[in-house]
């Protein structure tokens, strides 16, 4: 089965083609330039190097976040589109499910949301199995630190900001080189959650967890 896994959540554009349990390619750029930009020239390049189009795929994955408004909608939309275009299977995974499947043990994956608050969850992670403890959300950081068990350890790119903080309270954090969500993970949970998921891309929403600042501005 041959996978292609997009995730746009973060800064990061992290793009990823398997074949069963096989990386054909992997690809993770960050940077200011918008994922717009960049998205489909990256995934050109990458189905290239491996002669391959998106039709040959067996199976879509995106993340669905929580993590940038417009960037979530980047890679939903597009696996959404190509999805519906195709006739292909489509799943949308967390991405802070897929970020902690990069860890192990008791692991809080954390993507910043700025003004001192972090995107997160709680999952126990056993090899290849992913545990939800506590469903994704948004939290201050100082009441994330405050209710964690102290052998909980971070991953994520959230620790750009906030590392300090997190080792101060008492916390082991990960190797920074596994704080980039990497498309491979979302490939594998994705193949993962292929059984719990109808495979429609109609399916496919994204967790914002909380309104668009355009929906509060309009409730006010």
């Amino acid at each position: 089965m041959k996978i292609l896994g997009i995730d746009t959540s973060t800064m990061t554009t992290a793009l990823a083609l398997m074949e069963d349990q096989a990386l054909l390619g992997e690809v993770e750029v960050y940077g200011k330039i918008s994922h717009s930009e960049r998205l489909m020239d990256l995934l050109k390049t990458l189905l290239k190097a491996q002669d391959l189009t998106v039709g040959d795929m067996d199976l879509l994955v995106t993340g669905i976040g929580p993590g940038s408004f417009t960037g979530i909608r980047i890679a939903v939309t597009t696996i959404r589109t190509l999805a519906q275009a195709l006739g292909k299977e489509a799943v949308g995974v967390s991405s802070l499910k897929a970020l902690a499947s990069q860890g192990k043990g008791l692991v809080v994956p954390i993507f910043d949301a700025r003004r001192g608050r972090v995107y997160t969850g709680l999952y126990q992670v056993e090899g290849d199995q992913v545990t939800c403890i506590k469903e994704d959300g948004l939290v201050p950081l100082e009441d994330l630190l405050r209710d964690l068990p102290k052998e909980a350890r971070f991953i994520g790119d959230g620790l750009r900001v906030y590392k300090d903080q997190v080792e101060e309270a008492g916390f082991e954090i990960f190797p920074q080189r596994d704080w980039t969500l990497r498309g491979s993970s979302l490939c594998m949970i994705g193949s993962q959650d292929r059984d719990q998921s109808s495979g429609n891309y109609l399916d496919i929403l994204p967790n914002y967890v909380r309104p668009s600042q355009a929906e509060r501005e309009r409730k006010k």
